[in-house]
């Protein structure tokens, strides 16, 4: 990979976004392009995000008795005093990449749901990861859109321009990793009111090769999951048969309206990801992606990142626009998109969803009250310490194909296991480690094929039985 000689600073990182053209600072009048002011709207934007967090430091969590089997990543359930659930992702993987999609989401009037980095006591130890906000009865997207008959007529015009928004926003954050059970729809009186996208992610190692187009889908998943489900290539087909009334118009004017936003704004968004050298960005560690797309971790050039979003920013309308006129002509159709909500427009509609979300938040901090008790630990069978040695095991591209090898290596693991005994104190930590010993132990006697130890990346977390009564 080729890299830089030495560490960002903020002060490098600014001159660097800054080479790619001026901006006005924000904070003064009129800043901005078009004659917009986006003082007002980046103060309630801000008042927002210092709202969630001190929202998030008053809630008190225990388990869930709805935990989550699939996935390779380590996860927990939980559920605070006022009756939410939160998905808790151990680790730092995508913890920058997320929140850096949150926080530009929230910025230009896309909602999904809240992601925080934070740290959880589980077990007695401090445990550090990211937590994101369930939306209550949310139902996967899947079996609305895939066949017509299924209930594509159910997606309200709001839901349907929050599935073109998803793939905007996709573009200017290289949100890539993406499959068609990532959309999560919010059903009021029998219609799909809200879409929105979780697992997101920086997949920083695909810029200078995406496509802002229906075809483009990360490696990989393309080498294991139908290619029919991933990507955009589903909406288009379904737009292109006339299933899907995309606001194009309204999603032309938020591609304006971004562009002309300051710049400093968006670029400050990827400087913490880029000051941890990219390892906490995409969905998969930079270590685990030099084994599944070495190519494009080595060839990678850190330095342009930066300067190739920034610009994907400003050519954000032309670039929208060719889209929309490429899926037009392959429709047969012509549509004026171009005069779409001007900038007041589209601010004053994200200035209202900022302060209706800043009113829910003043609202539950009130019925918090002031006081609360001191955090209590998650007791959970489940083991952070296990897990890390079960994780680098099961990689797919470290599990030998020969037998006798993958007997060895199980082996060493399950020594490596026993030896996080004498250490653990707690009983559902031991019984976690126990947990992930006995699966080991059931792979020496039933040992993996080729294509078993690839789907083994997706089952690590269910090794752990989380809730003490299902143990």
């Amino acid at each position: 990979m080729k890299r830089r000689s030495a560490g960002i600073n903020r002060r490098a990182f600014l001159a660097g976004a800054g080479a790619t053209g001026a901006w006005a600072l924000l904070g003064l009048p009129g800043c901005g392009g078009g004659g917009y002011d986006y003082a007002p709207l980046v103060a309630l934007w801000r008042r927002r995000h210092a709202l969630e967090a001190e929202h998030l430091e008053a809630l008190r969590f225990t388990l869930s008795p709805n935990q989550i089997s699939a996935g390779k990543v380590l996860k927990l359930v939980l559920r605070d005093q006022q009756g939410g659930d939160w998905l808790f992702k151990v680790g730092g993987v995508a913890s920058c990449g997320a929140r850096a999609i949150y926080e530009l989401c929230t910025l230009f009037g896309w909602e999904i749901p809240e992601l925080q980095r934070a740290s959880v006591i589980v077990n007695g130890k401090e445990v550090r990861g990211t937590l994101q906000r369930y939306i209550p009865d949310a139902r996967n997207l899947v079996g609305f859109v895939k066949e017509a008959r299924r209930g594509n007529d159910r997606l309200t015009p709001r839901a349907w321009s929050d599935l073109l928004q998803s793939q905007l926003f996709g573009w200017i954050t290289a949100n890539h990793h993406l499959h068609i059970l990532q959309f999560i729809a919010t059903i009021k009186w029998g219609e799909v009111t809200r879409v929105q996208r979780i697992d997101n992610a920086v997949e920083w190692y695909l810029v200078g090769h995406d496509r802002l187009d229906e075809s483009f889908m990360t490696p990989i998943l393309a080498s294991r999951v139908k290619h029919s489900l991933l990507g955009y290539r589903w909406m288009w087909d379904l737009f292109q048969n006339g299933h899907a009334p995309l606001p194009l118009a309204e999603v032309y004017g938020l591609a304006r309206f971004i562009a002309a936003a300051p710049d400093e704004l968006y670029a400050e968004r990827f400087r913490e990801g880029i000051e941890n050298e990219f390892d906490c960005f995409g969905n998969n560690s930079k270590a685990v992606l030099r084994g599944l797309v070495p190519d494009l971790v080595e060839s990678f050039d850190e330095s342009s990142f930066l300067p190739t979003m920034m610009a994907r920013k400003n050519t954000l309308p032309t670039d929208i626009a060719a889209l929309f006129e490429t899926q037009l002509e392959k429709a047969g159709r012509r549509v004026a998109f171009f005069d779409g909500p001007s900038h007041r427009e589209t601010g004053e509609r994200i200035i209202r969803g900022l302060e209706a979300r800043i009113a829910e938040l003043e609202a539950r901090l009130v019925q918090l009250g002031g006081h609360q008790p001191p955090r209590r630990s998650i007791e959970a069978v489940t083991s952070v310490e296990a897990y890390g040695i079960i994780r680098q095991v099961l990689e797919s591209a470290n599990i030998p194909k020969s037998r006798v090898e993958q007997k060895v290596v199980f082996s060493d693991a399950i020594v490596a296991l026993t030896e996080l005994l004498p250490h653990a104190d707690n009983p559902f930590e031991r019984q976690g480690i126990g947990h992930a010993i006995t699966h080991l132990e059931g792979l020496i006697e039933n040992p993996l094929s080729e294509a078993e130890a690839r789907a083994q990346v997706c089952c690590f977390n269910s090794i752990f039985p989380v809730l003490p009564d299902a143990s």
